[in-house]
């Protein structure tokens, strides 16, 4: 568990199937058929409370993502 997530940025490297799902520690996400069986750059962005995915260099979609409660506690 953690208690506080700080202002910065968390890169996951995924690889997108033909159920197009994008899977962020355990949530799922739909991905544009376009990017079926490549690797996405998911960039989560704290501060923003987004997701940035990337294909390569190219910034492809932004997602709202917030943690989830579950592994957020009060201090």
């Amino acid at each position: 568990e953690i208690s506080n997530i700080p202002d910065g940025t968390i890169s996951l490297i995924r690889f997108i199937r033909s159920d197009q799902v994008l899977d962020v520690f355990g949530e799922h996400f739909m991905l544009p058929r376009d990017l079926i069986y490549t690797y996405v750059r998911a960039r989560i962005v704290t501060a923003l409370h987004q997701i940035q995915v990337y294909s390569g260099q190219e910034l492809a979609l932004c997602l709202p993502y917030k943690f989830p409660s579950s592994i957020i506690t009060e201090p």
